[in-house]
């Protein structure tokens, strides 16, 4: 699957479970209002993110530096949080937001020569580098409006995020 199918396939999941959200029926007046909160969020992370890095390859007996070009795309992205009123204006709460992308590295390098010294050949390639985040929440909320019909808060708090990256490590090569 490539990556503008994937980032296809992740958007319409987004857009299938938003409108099934907004099919459910309304909670009707005559019960009581809810003392807890669900939150179900979809959005762009709208930066791409673009890195290098160099990676140290020895071949023919020689080392040499190949230059790696990250590059993450704009893509969509998900949100959750919950919460529970626990007395008078006062809540608290939690979310994860998640956020995932088939990233491309662009590979440039020169390989030694099997047979002459300090003669590097030029290659470059690209490849897959996936990237995925994720932030843990933590909230306080403050309830500014709290009636049948709204539920509008005021929060903040820490945020905890864990990026992992895949990196080029190797590059492969078949002398010709």
């Amino acid at each position: 699957m490539t990556r503008r199918q994937c980032s296809s396939l992740r958007l319409g999941v987004v857009g299938m479970l938003t409108g099934v959200f907004l099919a459910l029926p309304a909670i009707a007046r005559a019960q009581p209002p809810s003392r807890g909160f669900l939150h179900i969020t979809g959005g762009v992370q709208a930066s791409s993110t673009d890195f290098s890095d160099t990676v140290v390859l020895v071949a023919n007996a020689e080392s040499v530096g190949a230059s790696v070009d990250h590059t993450v795309d704009v893509g969509p992205l998900v949100d959750v949080s919950a919460g529970i009123i626990v007395g008078g204006r006062f809540a608290l709460g939690a979310g994860v937001t998640y956020f995932a992308q088939d990233g491309e590295a662009m590979i440039r390098a020169g390989i030694p020569h099997p047979f002459f010294f300090n003669r590097d050949r030029p290659i470059e390639g690209t490849t897959t580098a996936p990237r995925t985040e994720v932030a843990v929440h933590l909230q306080a909320h403050w309830l500014l409006v709290d009636n049948d019909t709204l539920l509008a808060t005021v929060f903040g708090g820490p945020s905890l995020f864990n990026v992992e990256q895949d990196r080029v490590q190797d590059v492969s090569f078949e002398d010709a």
